[in-house]
């Protein structure tokens, strides 16, 4: 929106290799870009793309929360 008020809020949380995204606002799809993590083990509720070496994670408009799986570095 034009009008400077907040629209669409994320609460984004990681705790060791579990990324945990929150969408609060009106249903859109929406794209988070995980820069510099090109490996991802699972996700939920959305779908993944690898974008040069990073992750690119993409929901419908649906989806208000998705928890990502990133491989421990290290690992293979």
């Amino acid at each position: 929106a034009l009008d400077g008020k907040i629209e669409t809020r994320f609460d984004i949380r990681r705790e060791g290799n579990v990324i945990q995204i929150q969408r609060q606002g009106p249903a859109r799809a929406w794209n988070v870009l995980l820069v510099g993590i090109d490996t991802v083990e699972s996700v939920e509720n959305a779908e993944i793309e690898s974008v040069n070496t990073s992750t690119l994670i993409k929901a419908d408009d649906t989806t208000n929360e998705s928890r990502i799986h990133i491989r421990e570095q290290g690992r293979t």
